[in-house]
């Protein structure tokens, strides 16, 4: 593959993407349908799908044992062992 082709299109069921991370070989992306995505970088499928938030997703944050993420619902939601 040739740098800045396009390998995989991924999506949050036809909403915005409104925050996305890369981590090791996955995308972890919030958005405006209010959920958080865990994605295989190399297949382009998605891996776990965290739910809570009642509005839209602003910023991720991660590392190797856990996810932050905020939201327009005004609250942090932490989500552990997500590997």
């Amino acid at each position: 593959m040739k740098t800045g082709q396009t390998s995989h299109q991924l999506g949050h069921a036809g909403h915005m993407i409104s925050a996305a991370k890369i981590h090791h070989q996955k995308i972890i992306s919030g958005s405006v349908d209010s959920t958080i995505r865990v994605w295989d970088t190399i297949t382009g499928q998605c891996l776990m799908i965290l739910r809570g938030h009642e509005g839209e997703i602003n910023c991720v944050q991660h590392d190797d044992n856990f996810i932050l993420s905020g939201s327009e619902d005004t609250t942090i939601r932490v989500s552990f062992n997500y590997y």
